[in-house]
This record gives C-alpha cells, sequence and structure tokens, in this order.
C-alpha cells in the first residue's frame, strides 16, 4: 500500500516524534557542556604539569565548574522541558490557575465567616 502522508507536510506522530528528540539533544549537549567543563580545565592543569592546588584563581574555578555548572544545568533543565512542550507548559498555566483560583476563594469564605469584607 502506498503512504498518503505528503512530504511537505509530514505526519503529526512524525513532528512530535522530531520534537522529542530535538529536546533530548539539546538536554545532551546542556548536559555534557556544564559537566564537561570542569573536567577538561583540571586536566588540563594536571597534562601541563601546574602547581594548581596552591593557586587560588584555579581552585576559585575548579570549585565553579564542579558546582555552579552542574547546578545551572539543574535548574535549567525544567525551563527547557516546559518551554519545549505545550501540553506540560498549558498543564503548568492550568495548575496555577486553578490554585489561584482557589486561594481567593478561600479568603472570600473566611471574610464571610468573620463578617468582615
Amino acid at each position: 500500500t502506498q503512504s498518503t502522508e505528503s512530504p511537505c507536510f509530514p505526519s503529526t506522530k512524525s513532528i512530535t516524534e522530531t520534537q522529542v528528540t530535538v529536546t533530548i539533544t539539546i538536554l545532551t549537549l546542556v548536559f555534557s557542556s556544564c559537566t564537561v567543563i570542569y573536567s577538561v580545565y583540571l586536566t588540563v592543569y594536571v597534562i601541563l604539569d601546574l602547581d594548581f592546588w596552591y593557586n587560588e584563581h584555579v581552585l576559585i574555578w575548579c570549585y565553579v565548574t564542579s558546582t555552579v555548572f552542574p547546578f545551572a544545568n539543574s535548574a535549567g533543565n525544567p525551563i527547557l522541558l516546559i518551554s519545549r512542550s505545550d501540553s506540560l507548559r498549558k498543564g503548568i498555566w492550568k495548575r496555577g490557575s486553578k490554585q489561584a483560583n482557589s486561594s481567593s476563594a478561600s479568603t472570600v469564605v473566611t471574610n464571610a465567616n468573620t463578617g468582615t469584607v
């Protein structure tokens, strides 16, 4: 049987697969770049046989690359996933609006029970 799918207009399934593939690729590149920096930085100093344990500048950069970059990766992953997923973004907005409505509704009920406005 012949496929009725047009090469100019791919099916929804292939668009979704492409979006997932791109998202995974971006996550992998961000993780790799945030993690590899420390290893490369430290390896260069070891290969060059530099005495880095007494160099404050190098130790600060070792700390930054071993702590800040992995933290930035962990903090950025949810932002990246939310920005890449329409359904996740809509679900978060819907949940946020429900919580905002429920907190204002509880304020009205509390005020009605106490007789204040």
